[in-house]
């Protein structure tokens, strides 16, 4: 089974609740990353969700068959970028007997669905090439291994990823969106290779991590906007022209040997390709990969046509968040509206029966008041 095809939520106020769903790697969202550090016990998903205040916006509540629970309020404004419901998987897929976990977020803090195809996520696999597209970093030899310099060609063929400067190892930074002027590094994917300046010379190279590096100090880059429209802060998109600056001092420019320096000067304008996949629904039930490349461009949306005719959004999740039976089938330019059930929704219907059946009592006791005879049996 794919672990990423979840329940649909169900509202309550501010928050929704997946049912049998809970986020993927659990080490970055256990006891220790709760709002006071520590789990509580017996709490039914109401008092769990209570609980989630001030610096929470996200949690999981684990229900035993014995009737036990795990209450795990989340400290998320550590990251406020990152969007739990990227993290959204089934539960089976830590394998599981005899729990039923649910998973809720605040809905007012956290878009659902988020429809950020177009956005630049740590980890992505990307290529770097020139604004005119007509270059990128590729290889000056046959391989590239520690203290090669960065060189850019025609036939671009090495990707690159962006990792986070403080939390290099943290496999759920693949969903932070990357903004101007935050501090990037840029890395080869499936290696230990990072772009720094090498020592007092302009040129940039590849430099081998060692293994147990858990914080860089070196080889920072920020990226800073080229369009006037764009600041400092501002998510990045695919196709942004933009430059980079090393360590706040130096920008980055493609020197007469197509390698690249850091030097006082303009500065070379860049953009961002994505090597990555997109997911849209192909039909009513099948979530489906799309290239990103492929997708039609709307700021920091994507959307793509399916089989039927319908212009879809496209996301960043393998199971498309567990939209696509939510289609509207009658609508031919449908970008991936879906339905929440509102559990308040009950209790408001519960409430109106309760009013109706008063407003009865009320009734009868006035005729019978203003009318006593016609109820007196004869």
């Amino acid at each position: 089974m794919s672990y990423w095809n979840i329940n649909k939520p169900v509202q309550k106020g501010k928050w929704l609740i997946w049912p049998k769903t809970i986020l993927n790697n659990l080490a970055n969202a256990d006891c220790n990353d709760t709002i006071e550090g520590i789990c509580y016990d017996n709490k039914t998903i109401d008092e769990c969700i209570a609980e989630c205040k001030g610096e929470c916006a996200a949690g999981y509540h684990i229900q035993f068959d014995n009737g036990d629970t795990i209450c795990v309020p989340i400290r998320t404004a550590r990251h406020p970028d990152l969007n739990p419901v990227y993290r959204l998987v089934d539960q089976e897929l830590y394998d599981l007997d005899g729990v039923n976990i649910s998973t809720f977020v605040n809905n007012e803090l956290f878009d659902f669905p988020p429809n950020r195809a177009n956005v630049v996520f740590f980890k992505d696999i990307i290529t770097l090439l020139l604004s005119d597209s007509s270059k990128g970093i590729g290889k000056e030899t046959k391989d590239i291994s520690n203290d090669s310099p960065i060189y850019m060609n025609k036939t671009v063929d090495i990707n690159i990823q962006l990792l986070h400067s403080k939390e290099l190892g943290s496999l759920s930074m693949h969903h932070l969106p990357v903004r101007y002027g935050h501090p990037v590094i840029i890395s080869v994917p499936g290696t230990a290779l990072i772009a720094v300046k090498n020592g007092v010379k302009p040129d940039l190279i590849w430099k081998q991590l060692s293994i147990d590096t858990k914080e860089i100090t070196e080889g920072i880059f920020e990226i800073l906007p080229v369009n006037a429209s764009k600041n400092r802060g501002d998510m990045l998109f695919y196709g942004d022209e933009f430059k980079l600056v090393y360590n706040e001092i130096y920008t980055i420019n493609l020197n007469q040997n197509n390698r690249l320096v850091a030097m006082d000067g303009e500065g070379t304008k860049f953009i961002f390709q994505s090597k990555m996949n997109g997911y849209y629904c192909k039909n009513d039930d099948v979530c489906h990969s799309v290239p990103i490349q492929k997708m039609t461009i709307n700021g920091e949306k994507g959307t793509y046509t399916n089989d039927q005719g319908k212009t879809v959004d496209v996301y960043k999740h393998e199971g498309c968040f567990g939209l696509c039976d939510s289609l509207e089938s009658n609508d031919s330019k449908n970008v991936g509206l879906f339905s929440i059930k509102n559990i308040d929704n009950k209790e408001n219907f519960n409430m109106i029966i309760v009013i109706i059946i008063i407003s009865i009592i009320i009734i009868i006791i006035a005729i019978i008041i203003f009318n006593p005879l016609k109820f007196v049996r004869s």
